[in-house]
């Protein structure tokens, strides 16, 4: 095989737990797949490897709840993404709250300017 082109396989379970190989172990099982939420979770809220993947578990949470019958196995990882889902619609929350604020302070330094253009126009 060209050397470009060569394949392995990878037993998830048995890789390290280490940074590198944390999204790797995310596609894992049972406990290894835990562990590996858990690391994620325990990543500062500002990285932005942790926003996208909280956002993709959120999105894999919300497929499993519409297309597959849970079971224990499922529940396990349920319980997993329920925490990243927690989380993800906290922050998304606590985001839309900024942005209202913001937009509200827009509009009301907005309408202080213009009064205060008329009011010159007038003088």
């Amino acid at each position: 095989m060209p050397e470009g082109l060569k394949t392995a396989i990878v037993a998830i379970n048995q890789l390290p737990s280490t940074p590198e190989t944390l999204w790797l172990r995310i596609l894992g099982r049972d406990e290894t797949q835990q562990q590996a939420i858990t690391e994620l979770l325990a990543l500062p809220t500002d990285d932005p490897r942790r926003s996208r993947v909280l956002q993709l578990l959120v999105n894999w949470r919300i497929t499993l709840e519409i297309t597959e019958e849970i079971t224990e196995e499922g529940g396990e990882l349920m319980a997993a993404l329920s925490q990243a889902y927690l989380e993800w619609e906290q922050k998304t929350k606590q985001e839309g709250r900024q942005e209202g604020e913001r937009s509200l302070v827009l509009r009301l330094l907005t309408r202080r300017v213009a009064k205060c253009l008329k009011g010159c126009d007038r003088k």
